[in-house]
């Protein structure tokens, strides 16, 4: 079962977005400066977990799908026998 990438790359997103626009904040740089700053953040984040997440997806099902086809092998050994 695939996990989804979108969701979890938002919720990514959103959290360096804000935690760069706080840090940004509470060292007293500009606010046009901690947006721009924290957008940049906020793509880069959302990109990174994108792909992080689709080879973690990538992962699950091809050892997923070897354990099922080891299982087929296995049944097919047994019933020759």
């Amino acid at each position: 079962m695939p996990i989804d990438s979108k969701k979890i790359s938002m919720i990514s997103a959103a959290m360096f977005f804000f935690g760069i626009a706080v840090i940004c904040a509470i060292n007293g740089i500009e606010p046009f400066c901690c947006g721009k700053r924290a957008a940049i953040a906020a793509i880069f984040a959302y990109i990174i977990t994108t792909v992080a997440v689709k080879i973690v997806n990538i992962v699950i099902i091809e050892a997923i799908a070897g354990s099922l086809t080891e299982k087929q092998h296995r049944d097919t050994d047994a019933q020759k026998q």
